[in-house]
């Protein structure tokens, strides 16, 4: 909707909606939406393995390496979950809830 609301403001005075017109909307909801995110990250990733995790998932990686116990990517999947920031898909599958949020990890590691 944020990114909606910045298309329709850039849009003011044209005629047509270009690509670049979404593209400026989508930069511009990020920034309104890094605060909420990193508040997010602040509650979320005061353990450095929940911040790999969600750096793995947005990279789209495998979040089970042999570097880190399977029951710990468990709980931190578990409490990811919980906090309504992935959805599991499947078996070891999970997706973001908030697709500007996955883009914002991307972005920040």
């Amino acid at each position: 909707m944020l990114l909606c609301s910045e298309a329709y403001y850039t849009l003011l005075g044209e005629q047509r909606l270009l690509s670049e017109t979404v593209e400026i909307a989508y930069e511009r909801a990020m920034l309104s939406l890094a605060p909420v995110f990193e508040e997010i990250l602040d509650d979320i990733g005061k353990n450095p393995l929940v911040r790999e995790v969600l750096r793995s998932l947005a990279a789209e990686e495998n979040i089970y390496q042999e570097k880190h116990h399977p029951n710990e990517i468990k709980r931190v999947t578990d409490q990811l979950i919980v906090k309504a920031v992935i959805e599991k898909k499947g078996r070891g599958k999970y997706r973001f809830v908030e697709p500007m949020f996955k883009e914002y990890v991307l972005r920040s590691y």
